[in-house]
């Protein structure tokens, strides 16, 4: 008897070496990294699941309008260590095909999945003739329009990273699809983030950066406050610094309709590039 269940714990053995051997290769599968086709794949999966009847809805914050629109092709994905992905996709409006926007998507890793962050207009439609052409927006809240390959080739701290850590503060503070926005007199009002405006400033007396970021209160037509955050370059940490409510100067003013609403406080600092 004892001769015959030799075999067993041998058997048991190359089990237990067969099933290490599947973890790894299934940990090793986990850990490879995403490609450009990978992310072309679960950007379409995406739109299909938040479409309906073939149409997606995509909130514009800069005008607070919400767009109608049917997909047309993905142009390019965009990387950043750090960040994630920048799928940028075509699409059609459902009622007039000629009108087209671009529209950008940040998408970071959650496990196995993406996760979508935000969703902003790249181009939108500007009347030409009897047609339609698209016009990049200004001004261009886009900080990660540097490609993978160029973001890792550059040493120090640059604007975009600085915008990029101060949007992900906002995204990651946001409640109920909101950014609680602070007033200086205690008031929190529910607001969406507009725009990051350049330049990005480094203060001389302490080295830390900051950026402004514009801010329409929800369920108003105009956008209603500029606020400075500052990034803390060694505690890695954002703060909310000034915040200033502003008026948009309206037609026929005189005065410039795309001036930035920031104003920095800071005593002295240098521009970053």
């Amino acid at each position: 008897m004892s001769r015959a269940a030799a075999p067993v714990p041998r058997l048991l053995r190359l089990g237990a070496a067969l099933a290490l051997c599947l973890v790894a290769l299934l940990a090793g599968a986990e850990a490879k990294p995403l490609t450009e086709a990978d992310v072309t794949a679960q950007i379409s999966d995406l739109i299909a699941a938040r479409s309906k009847d073939g149409v997606l809805t995509v909130h514009d914050q800069k005008t607070g309008d919400d767009l109608a629109l049917v997909l047309d092709h993905i142009r390019i994905v965009r990387g950043l260590p750090g960040f994630g992905w920048f799928p940028d996709v075509v699409f059609r409006v459902k009622d007039d095909p000629k009108k087209q926007y671009t529209i950008d998507f940040w998408l970071r890793p959650n496990g196995e999945r993406l996760e979508l962050v935000d969703t902003r207009v790249h181009k939108d439609a500007r009347p030409d003739g009897s047609s339609w052409m698209m016009i990049t927006r200004s001004p261009l809240l886009w900080w990660w329009l540097p490609t993978l390959q160029r973001a890792s080739s550059v040493s120090g701290v640059q604007a975009w990273q600085v915008m990029g850590k101060v949007h992900e503060h906002i995204i990651d503070a946001k409640s109920g699809g909101a950014y609680p926005l602070v007033l200086e007199d205690g008031k929190e009002i529910p607001s969406e983030l507009v725009a990051i405006y350049q330049p990005v400033g480094r203060s001389r007396e302490d080295g830390r950066y900051f950026a402004c970021a514009e801010f329409r209160k929800l369920g108003t037509p105009a956008a209603l406050y500029a606020v400075d955050f500052v990034l803390d370059p060694d505690a890695h940490s954002v703060t909310v610094g000034t915040t200033h409510p502003f008026e948009i100067p309206h037609a026929g003013s005189g005065k410039a309709t795309t001036e930035s609403p920031c104003r920095f406080e800071a005593s002295a600092f240098d521009v970053v590039e």
